[in-house]
């Protein structure tokens, strides 16, 4: 069994080589990751910023103005 090391994040000692990243921490860093990814694409896409994304999501009561579903991306 391989000795486990800290975590580079948070300090917890349950990153087992070679990774870096105990796995609470990959899955927070990986969400993180897909929200800037998203926000960027809504950047780039349509021209407008996070906080105006985030408006209009609250104003449809964060349903899909198009098809009414929840959560539609």
């Amino acid at each position: 069994m391989s000795a486990k090391r800290a975590c580079t994040q948070c300090g917890k000692p349950n990153a087992v080589p070679p990774a870096r990243l105990c796995p609470t921490c990959k899955r927070v860093n990986a969400k993180a990751s897909k929200e800037r990814a998203h926000l960027k694409r809504v950047a780039e896409t349509y021209g407008i910023s996070a906080e105006d994304y985030a408006a209009l999501v609250a104003w449809s009561g964060g349903r899909c103005y198009i098809c009414a579903r929840r959560g539609c991306r």
